[in-house]
Order: structure tokens, then C-alpha cells, then sequence
């Protein structure tokens, strides 16, 4: 337990982000509702703001009950759950608001940064290093339902891998599709 921890105190999510976790695997919702209350995290709402460290903290017993697959599941529904307040028509432009989507669904502190280094259109790959207190599985999850949402093209796989093992938060990721 206590694996993932917020950058500072007082961090706080959006209820929205939250839900996305209680509703990312369907099969599982009622479980996920009990984690987060074991967490301290109960009757979410949309536009309420909540403890990242409570969040984090149902991350941490998640990943040691169920492993790192069912974080990279959970990942991969965030934006087909999410109701970004930005909209995308195109893969690029998603995965370099990544880093303003997050910052707008966390407030009160340091909460990390995703940055694209690399974008090439044609050869259908990109870099992205981010710092983060959330699990690298569940990260790589999310980029991967980026690349499922908004790929332009059709049979592309996408595939998404951690270069960096977590030093100090810093990971980069190689995004190809």
C-alpha cells in the first residue's frame, strides 16, 4: 500500500476524472465504488474536488490485489470515459493536450507534467515524457485509448511502451500506431 504519492498536500481531482475509474470496466463497478470508499472517497460527483492522495491510495490497493494489467485496462477507457472539456479531431493534437487536460482535472499544487518531444506523422510514431504520481501502467493505458480514439488510421496498432523505468516521477514513453 501507499506505493503512489501526490507531488503535495491538498492536491485535489475533479469528480469526473474519479468516476472514469469507477466506470472504466463495467463488470467491475461495484468493486471499484467499494475501493474508493475504503479510501475515503464516497458519493462522487462530477464537479466535486476530491484528495488526490485518497485516489492514489485506491491506485496503490489496486495494484497490489489486481496487478498492473487491470491498471493498464482501467487506463485504456479514460478517454472514451472522460468528458474532456476540450474536444480533438485529430490524434496529434490529443496527445499534445494531454499535459492541459490533466492540469485541468487537478488543482492546489504540484501535480506533474506530460510533454510530446517527438511527433512524426509519417512514420506514425512520438515521445511523450511525463512526471506523474500515477502508476506507469495505468499512464500507458491512457495513451494507448488516445491513440485508439484518435488515429487516422484505420488498422493501425497502436503500441505504446515505457523507455524509462520511473526515476524521481520522470518516464518517457514511445508512441507508435
Amino acid at each position: 500500500m501507499g506505493k503512489f504519492k501526490s507531488y503535495s498536500e491538498g492536491v485535489e481531482v475533479v469528480g469526473q476524472t474519479i468516476l472514469c475509474f469507477i466506470y472504466g470496466v463495467p463488470k467491475y463497478e461495484d468493486e471499484m465504488r467499494e475501493l474508493l470508499v475504503r479510501h475515503g472517497l464516497e458519493d462522487i460527483q462530477p464537479d466535486g474536488w476530491y484528495p488526490q492522495q485518497k485516489w492514489l491510495d485506491a491506485f496503490s490497493e489496486l495494484f497490489d490485489n489486481y496487478g498492473p494489467f487491470t491498471l493498464f485496462t482501467l487506463g485504456k477507457s479514460i478517454p472514451e470515459q472522460a468528458a474532456f472539456r476540450l474536444q480533438f479531431t485529430e490524434l496529434e493534437q490529443a496527445l499534445r493536450a494531454v499535459d492541459v487536460v490533466y492540469q485541468m482535472n487537478r488543482r492546489n499544487g504540484e501535480v506533474g507534467h506530460y510533454t510530446i518531444t517527438k511527433y512524426d506523422a509519417e512514420l506514425k510514431e512520438a515521445l511523450m515524457e511525463c512526471t506523474s504520481p500515477y502508476p506507469a501502467d495505468f499512464e500507458r493505458g491512457v495513451l494507448v485509448g488516445m491513440i485508439r480514439k484518435y488515429k487516422s488510421h484505420v488498422g493501425s496498432v497502436p503500441k505504446v511502451e515505457l523507455l524509462s523505468p520511473l526515476t524521481e516521477g520522470f518516464r518517457t514513453f514511445s508512441i507508435n500506431w
